[in-house]
Parts: structure tokens; sequence; C-alpha cells
């Protein structure tokens, strides 16, 4: 489950959550008011967050130090990396910026991205325009992404959101930057260990590649369409840097393309709410619609609640369960079981499947329902 040690989920992370389930509107609406996960359940749910939340402590501190790793004596094993993959002649020909050492994102978080903001701007703006000693690595960039839109269909002011791309780096032949993360998953034989976890690597670059795009088309609306990212995994010898990948991401960018409508739709709905005196998240959630489905766990907060709401029951019994109850729920098939001996053949029937089921497990019909379904 990814989230922000104050519990608050990152721009990515939130468009990545909503392009994974873009039917509900709560993992929409969670992304956008930007608030703590832990206390949003606390307030919808009305008690504290019992299970494990966020990356784990050893998880954090292994990514951090992989990151380290890469950007000691100035990016030296990221700028080896790269020479590799863009056929340089050596690390040496790799100029690097490091935004991170210029523009600290200190203090008042939103000024000191917006500073960053300002500088990676004109990177990628030189760039462009093949200007002398451009960086070919830039590390820790910040791009804008508009996301949120006014009735008229105008962007609002306050309607993007800032995004913080591990790297990115220059495509000389396109004049233009690929966006790049690091992870330290382990790869072997080429082969990534974790390859679960792939799959949110890919949509948050796609994340970044999208907003590189938008500041493309600001510089050019004619500037190429780029659709390429860049992945650094671990060697299995210590937390040192893999080859570099290059991956073309074009249905991971459809996917964040895909949800930001999803967003704008959210905002509108909770907009309306608050004309209506809700202001609360608790107070709106009853009316914004939700859908389980089997990304929601490991992923989502909120599964515990969402297994509750009479809409997902179908979801939260799992496909093979409910085929087996006959699209009906444990308190009504615990109804049949009470009149077993007045029912009509189908029910008898499937009141018997289910019995037999339960004995397989060697348990109780009531059992069953209240443990398995």
């Amino acid at each position: 489950m990814s989230g922000a040690a104050n519990g608050r989920i990152t721009s990515s992370a939130a468009l990545i959550r909503t392009a994974v389930n873009p039917d509900c509107d709560l993992v929409a609406a969670i992304a956008l008011e930007q608030e703590s996960e832990p206390e949003i359940y606390r307030q919808i749910v009305g008690r504290k967050y019992e299970g494990e939340y966020g990356i784990r402590p050893s998880l954090v501190r292994r990514g951090a130090k992989f990151e380290i790793n890469n950007h000691a004596n100035d990016a030296m094993p990221l700028r080896k990396r790269i020479a590799e993959a863009f056929g340089y002649a050596g690390p040496e020909d790799v100029l690097v910026r490091d935004l991170d050492k210029e523009e600290p994102v200190s203090g008042h978080v939103h000024i000191g991205n917006l500073r960053r903001f300002r500088k990676t701007q004109k990177i990628v703006l030189n760039a462009y325009r093949r200007k002398a000693d451009i960086p070919d690595l830039v590390i820790h960039p910040t791009l804008e992404l508009p996301l949120l839109k006014a009735p008229d269909g105008q962007p609002l002011i306050r309607g993007s959101r800032y995004l913080n791309p591990d790297f990115m780096v220059l495509h000389r032949a396109l004049g233009v930057y690929l966006i790049g993360d690091e992870k330290s998953f382990i790869v072997r034989d080429d082969t990534v260990v974790e390859p679960g976890k792939l799959d949110q690597v890919r949509r948050q670059i796609a994340s970044g590649t999208l907003a590189m795009r938008h500041e493309l088309q600001s510089i050019d609306r004619s500037a190429p369409i780029i659709s390429d990212g860049l992945l650094i995994f671990a060697s299995p010898y210590g937390l040192s840097a893999s080859k570099m990948v290059q991956e073309n991401l074009a249905g991971e960018i459809r996917q964040i393309e895909n949800a930001i409508p999803q967003l704008q739709r959210v905002a509108v709905t909770l907009a309306t709410l608050r004309a209506q005196g809700l202001h609360q998240l608790a107070a709106m959630a009853p009316h914004l619609n939700t859908q389980l489905r089997e990304s929601c766990y490991g992923r989502c907060i909120m599964v515990q609640h969402c297994e509750q709401l009479p809409q997902n029951a179908a979801a939260a019994l799992g496909s093979d369960v409910q085929k087996l109850l006959g699209g009906k729920t444990p308190g009504e098939i615990a109804a049949l079981a009470a009149t077993a001996g007045l029912l009509p053949r189908r029910e008898t029937a499937l009141l018997e499947g289910i019995k037999q089921a339960a004995h397989v497990l060697g348990i109780d019909i009531a059992t069953y329902l209240q443990e398995v379904a």
C-alpha cells in the first residue's frame, strides 16, 4: 500500500489509484482531498485503522540507500548506465544537474516545488531549443500536470498537481527528456524478481511522462509525443544499479489520461455536496459510488469499509462463493436453512450444495456462512 509518511498520498499515487479503479468515486475523492488516509479512514469508519499502513520502514531505508548509492560522486553509477543505454563515449560524457542540491524542497513544500518547477521548465525549454551545456541527466526534477477544470472548461489556478520523478534523461536526437524511476527491486538475468510491483512503477513513470508532454506542448504544439520511460533496478550484488531499461508506456499513459476526467467529475461532485452543507469527506462518503475489485486489496485503506457496503456484496464474497450461493447473500441463505423442509426443489438443491461445500471444509453451514462466505 503506497502512502507518504504523513499518510497523504502523492500526486502520482493519486493518479495511479484512480487509473487502477476508474469507477470508484471514493478513491478519487481521497486523492483529491490530499488529507491523511488514516485520518480519513477514522472519520468514515469511526475507529482507528488497525492494519499496516504505508511502506515498511525497512523498504524505505533500502530505497533511500539505493538512491544515495546511485547519486554518489555526481551520480556516477547512473551516468554509467545512461552512457551504456544511449551510446555515449563514457560516463564523463553525461552532464548532470541535481535539483535536490540546487533547489532543496524544505520548509514550505509548495513554494519549494514551485521553485524547482521553474528551474525544470527552463531546462526543458533550453534542451528543446538545443542550447549549449544542457544536462543529459537531471535528478529529481519537478513537473506540473493540470488536472481540474472550471465549469467553462478552463484549467483552475490551483487545479494542477506537482509531480517529482526520480530523474529525467535527455534524448539528444529529439531534444526532449524521458522520465525515469529508481526502484530497489532486484533484477536477476534481466528479470525483475518482484514483477508484481512493476505495474505500479510503470504507471508512476507514465504520470511523469504525461506531465512532460504537457510541458512540451506549452513550448511547441508540434513537439514530439513521447511515450517511452526509463527504469533502473538493483542488481543482486548489493544495492548497485542494474542496466537501464527503456520501455514504451503508451498503454499506461492512456490509463492515466482516462483517470483525469474521473478526477474532474468527482471534484464537481464534491463541490456540489459542499454547496449543500456537507464539508467533511466522512459526511460526503455515503453519496459517493464505490467499486470494490481485486486490485483494491493491498492498495487501498478503505477495503474493509467497502466490503460492508451492499453494492459491493458480490465482489466481497468472491465470484466462486457468489456462484455457489446462487446470487444470494449469506443472510438470505441462513433464512433458507431455517426453513429447509418447506423449500422448493431449486432452493433445496442450492442449500444442499452449500452444505456439501461446508462438509468438505469440516464445518457446519452456519460457520461456513459466517467465516467463509
